[in-house]
């Protein structure tokens, strides 16, 4: 009798072990600078990961794509993880790349930096871009959704061309808020170009090149590639290319036009208001 008291006890106690969550699986937050901010982290073999489109905001880091390579900072970042189509890195690699320090305590992710922190909501991380394979001419998919926006006067969609490439903006708008999260720098706006890049020569494109807004008074922007949904893609002859570009330029600056930068002679440039 003694025995199956023991026996039952032990069961009991054994049950009791199993239905309890382990010390370590308990919710891992993340601190930047002794503030608690909201990120995606993921365990993979017992090490945090942590995905770093989630810490865009708080951080003020730059994450976008290359060749289907993670740069962070204009920083490659060779060490990733792509858990359930979004990408991650160790956490401790973040200490490196922001110049920064990473400590693991536990559950908490400690990160200290010199810079600002902001404690707005994580923006759900997404995957990469996928190369189309050069053989087959890229059917344009929407990764991300258009910006909410706030029109301005009727945009007369424009084209431009050369012996190479046929550039047509259909719509240019403004905002304050993209994805009611992400707001531009204090006396700034979202400029949104809607185009289009069609290759109209007898070669297949493997570099399409770039595109920057130039402003009436000259003034040279890029692209935010984060909020943007255009990537660069191999284009067959004839292939067309669809997406859209957010700049991020003064309140006051007036667009003036589109320039196309690429391996193929000079650029191509895109007047944006013809009169």
């Amino acid at each position: 009798m003694k025995k199956r008291s023991i026996s039952l006890c032990l069961v009991l106690l054994l049950s009791i072990i199993f239905l309890l969550p382990s010390a370590g699986e308990g919710e891992i937050k993340v601190f930047i600078n002794g503030k608690s901010v909201p990120a995606a982290v993921e365990l993979y073999k017992g090490i945090p990961y942590i995905s770093p489109e989630s810490l865009v905001s708080p951080l003020g880091i730059k994450v976008n794509w290359k060749n289907q390579k993670l740069y962070i900072n204009d920083k490659l970042v060779e060490k990733t993880k792509e858990i359930d189509g979004i990408v991650y890195i160790p956490a401790t690699m973040l200490g490196d790349i922001i110049g920064g320090e990473v400590e693991l305590e536990g559950n908490n992710i400690k990160i200290k930096t010199s810079g600002k922190v902001s404690v707005n909501p994580t923006p759900k991380p997404t995957s990469p871009p996928l190369s189309p394979s050069p053989n087959i001419v890229p059917t344009p998919v929407v990764t991300k959704p258009t910006p909410s926006v706030k029109k301005s006067t009727m945009f007369i969609p424009v084209t431009g061309s050369n012996d190479n490439f046929c550039i047509t903006v259909t719509n240019l708008e403004y905002a304050n808020i993209i994805k009611n999260y992400y707001t531009p720098k204090t006396g700034y706006r979202f400029c949104i170009l809607n185009i289009s890049q069609q290759n109209i020569s007898s070669n297949v494109q493997v570099y399409t090149g770039t595109f920057s807004l130039i402003d009436k008074d000259g003034h040279s922007f890029d692209y935010l590639e984060g909020l943007s949904n255009f990537w660069l893609q191999v284009l067959q002859p004839g292939g067309t290319n669809f997406g859209h570009l957010v700049y991020e330029i003064p309140a006051d600056a007036e667009p003036d036009c589109l320039i196309l930068s690429s391996m193929q002679g000079a650029p191509l440039n895109v007047d944006l208001f013809k009169n």
